[in-house]
């Protein structure tokens, strides 16, 4: 396998662990589906001063952004996505640091990690996008 097909597999992996990990987590702390994990989320955001709704924004943006990297490599809104979980991971390492200890903040901190690494890959498409034309005088 060359170096190129490695990163290639490697960025596909790394978005496909995102999806389902913030497809999961995203949603019960935006829906609440999952009674007991829920009550466990709330419990980490009412010790770092945080509530309901707040968890619930969160995990709106956690599942927004897992669904849009379902897109990854193929649409410029994965960037979007990536860039969501690279903010709500941010945030939440903030705050283990702050109110938890390092042990606690190693879960965002690979979630960081990971969703650099997809931000990184799927540049490339968004700059595509947003790139200005090129126009051509006409003479």
């Amino acid at each position: 396998m060359n170096r190129s097909t490695f990163f290639s597999v490697f960025g596909w992996v790394a978005a496909i662990i995102l999806i389902i990990f913030f497809g999961f987590v995203g949603s019960i702390k935006f829906v609440g589906w999952h009674v007991e994990m829920t009550q466990n989320f709330l419990g980490y955001f009412e010790r770092f001063g945080l509530n309901r709704e707040l968890m619930a924004i969160v995990g709106a943006i956690e599942t927004f952004s897992a669904v849009t990297l379902v897109l990854y490599r193929r649409h410029w809104i994965a960037s979007y996505g990536a860039l969501g979980i690279m903010i709500t991971s941010i945030g939440a390492i903030g705050f283990h640091l702050i109110y938890d200890s390092v042990a606690e903040a190693i879960p965002a901190i690979t979630t960081y990690a990971l969703s650099t690494y997809v931000f990184s890959q799927n540049l490339d498409i968004l700059k595509a996008k947003f790139a200005p034309k090129e126009t051509t005088e006409e003479q």
